[in-house]
């Protein structure tokens, strides 16, 4: 009984050990709440196009986006070409720390027509707002 006692405290002390790396490493991945580019750049190709599916199947539920203009988002990509346009996003540095769904508006609006001028101005008042979040 004594033996096993040792590898069962051994067990309790590594589980709040590993929950506590987890949570960290999840919150180096999240800015006020969100996921990020870094966890974005870490899925692999399943897991991302299942968020966006996901992330779409959510805009037709209407209870979920009660204050979104859920118009900012709709696009004629398809789930592939949303998920390359995000790693192409994703792919420059500065928007790692952003969530995202905000790549997700700014591909919409890019597939839209938007110009750069609209665009760049949509992401320099994002990365002002999640770079504020981080600190």
């Amino acid at each position: 009984m004594r033996k096993a006692i040792v590898p069962i405290l051994f067990i309790c002390f590594l589980i709040p050990a590993l929950n506590a790396q987890e949570s960290q490493n999840n919150s180096l991945s999240r800015n006020n709440g969100y996921l990020t580019g870094k966890a974005w750049k870490e899925w692999p190709e399943d897991l991302k196009t299942g968020y966006i599916i996901g992330f779409y199947d959510g805009l037709r539920y209407p209870s979920s986006v009660s204050n979104l203009d859920t118009e900012l988002f709709h696009t004629s990509l398809n789930y592939g070409e949303i998920r390359i346009e995000a790693d192409s996003f994703f792919k420059e540095g500065i928007n790692g720390p952003l969530p995202i769904f905000v790549a997700l508006r700014y591909i919409s609006q890019k597939a839209k027509g938007a110009t750069t001028s609209e665009l760049e101005e949509y992401l320099t008042t994002v990365r002002k707002v999640y770079a504020e979040q981080i600190k």
